[in-house]
């Protein structure tokens, strides 16, 4: 979309490394954070959170793309947080949480390369007509001063005053309205039920493994209905904290559902799994009611239809 201001009120001042030290320093967050007790704190969340989502106990269905289950480190430790506690400690628990911080520092690498293509895409397009970019180098911390903190002070005090700061902008990359253009689109999946910018975000996703694992389910598709209808008001707090970390809900979505019971919280495909995340969360006090719907696809077209059955279950213990 467009900027939220005219582009000669806006100051942007990338902070730039070297790729090769951009790096070293995403492993080293990556060691920092181990050391700092990441593993604990997923092993936590693992058993308090994503065991309830799990479909008749089968670690194997869990997704990881959504919520805050798409943050780095739950999909790339799951086989070694799979273990049983006393299998970690083994050769193969050994092996599996090497192989977790070797894709846990692969996908950070990953993550701050789409950063900067994202940088590229939506400031350096002549096509967007963007405002300037002023690129400091911090490649070597020693010389933040020199090379970042005076540089940048520079440039945002004549920005200030109205100047145009001595520095040259990074230089606009030519192109880029074909790609403009198509993702003004937004291309729907009737499958997955899910929007898309542009035909390359929706190819992407048609040849993704969570779109085919959906079209290789049956025509009729049961799902299970987590409406919220009642909690302990007492625990209003811890309450909305569950939901989120269960569901992968926003607080800020949760508490509003809270005031409006009954409430959706989700759907979830599978009878076992829905039953048994309605009766660990009613020991918090949070009572859920399961509702039955069928979701039928039409021969001639992709669409789903939702079909009630008019079945609903209190799972309350």
């Amino acid at each position: 979309g467009g900027l939220r201001f005219d582009k000669d009120r806006i100051c942007i001042i990338e902070v730039w490394s070297n790729q090769e030290v951009l790096e070293s320093r995403c492993d080293k967050r990556v060691e920092k954070m181990l050391a700092r007790g990441l593993v604990k704190e997923l092993q936590q969340f693992h058993t308090e959170y994503n065991k309830l989502r799990a479909e008749k106990g089968d670690m194997e269905t869990l997704q990881y793309d959504r919520g805050i289950w798409q943050s780095i480190g739950f999909k790339e430790f799951h086989n070694y947080l799979c273990l049983e506690e006393g299998d970690r400690e083994g050769e193969e628990g050994k092996r599996l949480f090497s192989d977790g911080v070797d894709r846990m520092k692969l996908s950070t690498r990953q993550y701050s390369r789409r950063q900067m293509k994202w940088i590229r895409r939506r400031f350096l397009l002549n096509s967007r007509s963007p405002p300037p970019v002023y690129r400091v180098d911090s490649s070597d911390p020693s010389r933040w001063q020199e090379k970042v903190y005076q540089p940048a002070e520079i440039i945002v005090q004549d920005f200030i005053e109205g100047r145009r700061p001595e520095m040259e902008p990074v230089e606009k990359i030519d192109g880029g309205e074909e790609r403009q253009e198509d993702c003004r689109r937004t291309m729907h999946c009737d499958a997955c039920d899910r929007d898309f910018k542009g035909a390359a975000q929706y190819r992407n996703h048609l040849a993704g493994s969570s779109h085919r694992k959906v079209a290789r389910a049956t025509t009729d598709k049961v799902i299970f209905v987590m409406n919220l209808t009642s909690f302990n008001e007492e625990n209003r707090n811890g309450v909305a904290k569950i939901i989120k970390n269960t569901f992968g809900i926003g607080l800020t979505e949760v508490f509003a559902k809270m005031d409006s019971l009954p409430a959706v919280l989700t759907n979830v495909v599978g009878e076992a799994k829905a039953s048994n995340i309605a009766k660990e969360l009613s020991k918090q006090g949070i009572v859920l009611e399961v509702e039955k719907k069928i979701c039928r696809k039409l021969s001639e077209s992709r669409d789903m239809v939702e079909l009630s059955v008019g079945h609903r279950d209190s799972l309350e213990i």
